[in-house]
């Protein structure tokens, strides 16, 4: 049987601390690329299973985001322009503890059902011409460990 595909994205929102981008933009500057002015970082979470639409923003509302700092995004999260995005994800069969996690919140807010989760970042990176090649080598040297992750501009 197929299972339905559903993504859920969380970011902090506008004004609020986003301790996943601290310090990132001059990590990034220490490998001696420059030309990022900023990073904003989010969650992603990978849904696989037959959930009602309700189900689905009852998970995200209570379980995925934090009311207070956070906003969620059914779907992908357009891409703000000026934005290069890199997706960072884990490889077929590394250990996803947060994406366990999750399955297990599923059930815990009383959605029947089985369920598959995998979790992401995605990194936004705002600068001046920020090429296909220099996100690449961001990704490669610094946000992804490519022994258990594959990652996707």
């Amino acid at each position: 049987m197929k299972m339905d595909n559903h993504r859920i994205e969380v970011w902090y929102r506008k004004n609020v601390f986003d301790p996943g981008s601290r310090g990132l933009c001059g990590d990034i500057l220490d490998l001696g690329i420059k030309g990022i002015a900023e990073v904003k970082t989010g969650s992603i979470f990978l849904i696989q299973g037959k959930i009602s639409p309700s189900g689905l923003q009852k998970v995200a509302r209570e379980l995925l985001a934090d009311p207070v700092t956070q906003d969620f995004y059914s779907g992908k999260r357009p891409l703000p322009r000026g934005a290069v995005s890199v997706e960072v994800w884990f490889k077929e069969g590394v250990t996803d503890t947060v994406g366990e996690t999750a399955e297990k919140g599923i059930t815990d807010l009383g959605i029947a059902g089985k369920f598959a989760v995998s979790t992401a970042r995605r990194y936004l990176l705002y600068g001046k011409n920020i090429s296909k090649k220099k996100a690449a080598d961001i990704a490669g040297r610094l946000l992804a460990n490519e022994v258990i992750q594959t990652y996707k501009i």
